[in-house]
């Protein structure tokens, strides 16, 4: 009996003991799994909500806006380029030197791209364009440099040959006046453009990165709308600013003819 007795004490014990000494380990994890609780918690409450309320605001907000682009304002065109730059190197130095290849004229490339045409406030009708162009430039050098006793000129600056844009006008459209307009129509359209270079410089140019990303231009048109079947045009843009870093200045002008027709002739 009492061996019975001392080992159920003894039993009972060693119980104690071991669930005392894992106490604060329980405590510690009941502890930890309350502020988890808790952190959770507030994360929902203050974070998870309000941007679920947020989600479903803007997705009942995008659904009711209406994007009003018929077709019949869409228009796709394509044609050809002419294009030149006029080049002052200024005080520019670098340790190249280049013979001047004087190519003062307009040389042809090509270009493509969309356009979307509405009237502001159902009054004033204007056109947005985007167009990829792929210029190969004449350029114009306006300042040479000569070194006796060797013939010809010379430049520490070489303008890139190869161009490929892309460019961005906003054009105000107005209606001309003459022959019979139910039939033909003639435009005239006047804007600003924005040019993004997309292709890359020559080794040298890259030395002291000359060319800018982005050249603003004006840009000007005249268009023969036939029927509303195509719409022949013939445009000019001229650099208003520099597309080179100073102290090079260059000045980047092209005329542009093609033809353009509505989309949904296509599709």
């Amino acid at each position: 009996m009492n061996k019975v007795f001392f080992t159920l004490v003894f039993f009972l014990i060693s119980s104690s003991v071991q669930l005392n000494a894992q106490s604060p380990a329980a405590v510690g994890k009941d502890t930890s799994l309350k502020s988890y609780q808790k952190a959770s918690q507030f994360l929902t409450n203050k974070v998870g909500k309000p941007f679920m309320n947020l989600t479903r605001q803007m997705t009942k907000s995008l659904g009711n806006v209406k994007l009003d682009l018929s077709k019949e304002d869409i228009y796709l065109f394509g044609g050809m380029n002419f294009a030149k730059q006029n080049i002052r190197s200024g005080g520019f130095n670098s340790p190249f030197v280049y013979a001047v290849e004087q190519n003062n004229v307009f040389k042809p490339g090509f270009m493509g791209g969309a356009r979307i045409e509405r009237k502001y406030r159902s009054k004033y009708p204007y056109a947005i364009s985007v167009a990829l162009n792929r210029y190969s430039t004449g350029t114009n050098y306006k300042e040479i440099n000569t070194l006796a006793p060797f013939n010809g000129g010379f430049s520490n600056f070489k303008a890139e040959g190869q161009l490929f844009n892309l460019s961005v006008s906003a054009l105000y459209k107005q209606a001309i006046p003459i022959l019979d307009s139910s039939k033909y129509k003639f435009y005239f359209l006047a804007g600003p453009s924005i040019d993004a270079r997309l292709s890359g410089q020559s080794i040298d140019n890259q030395v002291g990165n000359n060319y800018k990303k982005l050249n603003l231009r004006a840009h000007i048109g005249l268009e023969f709308d036939n029927n509303s079947y195509y719409t022949l045009f013939l445009h000019y843009r001229h650099g208003i600013g520099s597309f080179t870093k100073s102290p090079i200045k260059t000045s980047l002008n092209n005329f542009e003819m093609g033809m353009m027709v509505k989309a949904s002739d296509f599709f």
